[in-house]
């Protein structure tokens, strides 16, 4: 009995020093975004102070999750516990965008957002019913809601046993929280709501998560090798197989759209270059603008005032090149959506790339910029810069 009310009182204490260092960490992020406003783009910007506290907290619950676990000596414990560590793991690898932000590896772009991280299958959900299902960003609300009330009043009788699961198992005041925070702040993140003040507001809870899953490692310290009431083992059988099932899931449905959407995004790549093959040398060899006029975007060239314009840049620049000998494509990559234009949205018939390459003219060697835009099955050419690299003698 006293190690329980030792352990009780430990955890008391626990929470209070989360609570005392989340409520600082809001009040000092908060007073310096609002007097300091230089110092924002330092405070909440991506990479930056709270992403790397959130980074970082993520790392040491799975650093010292792994070495308290392996004090447990009860393996149905461990068990349960073991979902500390990894969700440290999932988290902080999702921070790191699984690598893309340190190797810059190309990651595809779904509906106006670039896939590296399992939380961007919300957004990216989101995106394609305001392109396809408006209504239902209404209704799946809705349903979900009436689903956690179905829930809730299904599985009352555990109600009750939530005081006594906590008790027996100290991390999971400190998970739920964590849990609540993160999801909120996933749900902050669609742009639902975006007063000038949102970036801050999602990432302090983002932070103040993964600081709650730390602390919720740090309680393992606190775990009790007795065995739990009777009443709470079905609750806690649930709970692990929850656990799993949840891990399943994701890993599953994020593994699987990415990919699907690689290599999609890959193919679509190799059409964009494919289609460059058959352009450039028709319309850089001896610098015909007819045959750029015949390619472009027909919103770039209303009139004849522009098309002129576009013959007299052509003969300037065949006097400054000269004719193309050679070209090599140096890749590609699919670009964001200007939501104001309506053929950069992406989705089933409208995608957009930005292409790179290295000619050699007679003159000069150059880098191509070239943006293509493929909408209702029809390549386009949507912008196109060149920029000299070296005179040739």
């Amino acid at each position: 009995m006293k190690q329980k009310t030792g352990s009780k009182t430990s955890m008391v204490k626990l929470f209070s020093i989360f609570a005392v260092v989340s409520v600082v960490n809001i009040i000092v992020l908060s007073s310096l975004y609002f007097l300091f406003p230089d110092l924002r783009d330092f405070l909440i910007a991506e990479d930056k102070l709270t992403e790397d506290l959130t980074a970082l907290f993520y790392l040491l619950s799975f650093i010292l999750g792994v070495f308290l676990i392996s004090r447990i000596r009860e393996n149905r414990l461990r068990r349960i516990y073991l979902a500390l560590p990894v969700i440290g793991l999932l988290g902080f690898l999702e921070e790191l965008s699984y690598g893309e932000r340190i190797f810059k590896f190309k990651t595809p772009l779904v509906y106006n957002e670039y896939f590296d991280a399992l939380h961007d299958l919300l957004p990216i959900a989101v995106n394609y019913l305001q392109v396809h299902a408006h209504l239902l960003l209404f209704v799946l609300p809705a349903m979900f809601f009436i689903l956690i009330v179905v829930a809730i009043v299904k599985y009352r009788r555990y109600i009750p046993m939530i005081p006594d699961v906590i008790g027996n198992y100290p991390p999971v005041g400190f998970f739920l929280i964590a849990v609540s925070m993160i999801l909120f702040a996933q749900v902050y993140d669609l742009n639902l709501v975006r007063p000038d003040f949102a970036k801050l507001i999602e990432e302090m809870f983002e932070m103040n998560g993964s600081l709650a899953l730390f602390f919720a490692v740090l309680s393992l310290w606190h775990v009790s090798p007795q065995d739990s009431a009777a009443k709470t083992e079905q609750f806690e059988k649930r709970l692990s197989f929850s656990f799993l099932a949840i891990f399943a899931f994701f890993i599953f449905l994020g593994g699987g759209s990415y990919f699907l959407f690689y290599f999609n995004t890959e193919s679509l790549a190799k059409e964009s270059e494919t289609y460059l093959d058959n352009v450039i040398p028709r319309v850089f060899t001896s610098w015909d603008p007819e045959a750029l006029l015949h390619q472009l975007v027909p919103e770039l060239h209303p009139g004849e005032a522009q098309n002129r314009n576009i013959r007299m840049s052509f003969a300037l620049q065949a006097k400054r090149f000269g004719f193309m000998k050679t070209y090599e494509f140096k890749g590609n990559e699919a670009i964001e959506r200007y939501k104001n234009l309506e053929y950069f949205r992406h989705g089933d018939t409208i995608y957009v790339f930005t292409n790179f390459a290295e000619a050699i003219f007679e003159k000069s060697s150059a880098s191509l910029r070239i943006i293509t835009i493929k909408r209702e099955g029809r390549w386009c050419i949507l912008g196109l810069k060149i920029d000299p690299i070296r005179s040739i003698r």
